[in-house]
């Protein structure tokens, strides 16, 4: 199993590791008691753009603290930041249970949808059902989140345009939030607080050496991992997509196979420090993604063809299911692989949508299905609420 030492901490912008009392300090930039004022440095910040504005300066103090006083200038500072990237960390960061979420797909797989939707209906219908408030922690986030996906899928119904590189400069960050499950009838008491980043990333983020890839940094320190599979990549299914579905007849690299995208996750999972054994507790969902242009092939009664209401908890037996059509439409491979490396895992079928675009640029209005079961698995792994109803018997196949 691949984990951070009990005193060490990740962060959520370089996944450079150190203990809370590492945490850093920036200057507020006032000018202290005597006058004095610490001059802004232009590079304090890995991944800022040349033309952003300079920062103050960053100096080293007892991080499990609230606040430090600058050396230089004597003004007391509030701000956490990153001891290696220098990044602005959230508040109480060293004392929150930081659960980075992973999500992996090829291109054009919707996994950049599946991660607008899912984090939509966590701050909406889910967050309620659940009791879990939803709150974006950072500036970038709450713009990003907003402007580039949220907003365009959900009020002006376009798709969003394909997700630039990790290694891009600016290096894309992950999107940053707070999940606190409140306590009914208790106002301002939360049983329990985790902070969750979620990026997405595909085949050629994987492809960089290990040691140098962010995506591998990243994946080495994910609490969970999405694995988001497009229908119409996979062979048994890709002829039977309603007509005129866009991208219907692409069948994508080799890279785009699932099998392929799994093994690369395993390869640079075994490839990280600290592993041993090479079987991993990480938790991973299989997700199939756009059931909703193979559906009408689906036999009738299956659960897959219903529309579950709101819930506070999904049903472990749906899964058999979609595993039972990964292993039609691709073979056995899949799950003989998850079964070989990793003992946490659930396959889950979804319309992040609810019907297929218009085309390559139109989204119809968003009616989402079955995507609550995932995010009810994903907030169960965060330990910030039990939400499986287990089933007696449960199979356990490995494709």
């Amino acid at each position: 199993m691949i984990s951070l030492p009990a005193a060490q901490l990740g962060c959520p912008y370089c996944q450079g590791v150190f203990a809370e009392r590492g945490i850093g300090f920036r200057c507020s930039g006032r000018a202290g008691p005597d006058g004095r004022r610490c001059g802004a440095k232009p590079d304090e910040v890995q991944g800022r753009s040349p033309n952003d504005p300079p920062s103050p300066p960053v100096f080293a103090a007892d991080g499990r603290r609230r606040a430090a006083v600058c050396p230089d200038c004597g003004e007391t500072t509030h701000e956490h930041v990153c001891p290696h990237c220098h990044q602005r960390l959230p508040a109480g960061f060293g004392r929150a249970d930081y659960r980075p979420v992973a999500i992996v797909g090829s291109a054009q797989s919707g996994k950049t949808i599946l991660m607008t939707v899912l984090i939509h209906e966590l701050s909406h219908q889910l967050g309620a059902a659940a009791g879990v408030a939803v709150r974006g922690l950072d500036d970038e986030t709450l713009r990003a989140f907003h402007a580039d996906y949220d907003h365009p899928l959900f009020d002006q119904h376009t798709l969003p345009k394909p997700s630039d590189p990790l290694t891009g400069c600016p290096s894309r960050a992950p999107l940053l939030f707070e999940l606190a499950q409140t306590s009914p009838g208790w106002p301002g008491r939360r049983r329990r607080r985790v902070i969750a980043s979620f990026l997405d990333m595909s085949g050629p983020d994987l492809a960089s050496p290990a040691e140098q890839n962010q995506a591998a940094r990243y994946l080495a320190r994910a609490r969970a991992v999405i694995l988001v599979l497009d229908p119409l990549q996979l062979p048994g299914a890709r002829g039977h997509a309603h007509p005129g579905v866009s991208g219907a007849e692409r069948a994508g690299t080799a890279d785009d196979h699932a099998v392929a995208l799994l093994n690369r996750v395993t390869e640079l999972l075994l490839a990280a420090p600290g592993t041993r054994g090479g079987v991993f507790r990480k938790p991973v969902a299989v997700v199939v993604t756009k059931l909703d242009t193979v559906e009408h092939t689906l036999p009738a009664g299956s659960p897959l063809t219903t529309r579950p209401a709101v819930r506070a908890r999904f049903d472990t037996r749906d899964g058999d299911t979609v595993q039972d059509l990964i292993s039609t439409w691709d073979g056995p491979q899949l799950g003989l692989n998850l079964r070989a490396y990793f003992t946490r895992y659930r396959y889950f079928g979804v319309s992040s949508l609810g019907s297929p675009p218009a085309d390559a640029a139109t989204a119809p209005v968003v009616v989402p299905y079955r995507i609550h079961d995932l995010g009810l698995w994903l907030l169960g792994e965060s330990g910030v609420a039990g939400t499986a109803r287990k089933v007696p018997g449960r199979r356990r196949r490995p494709g």
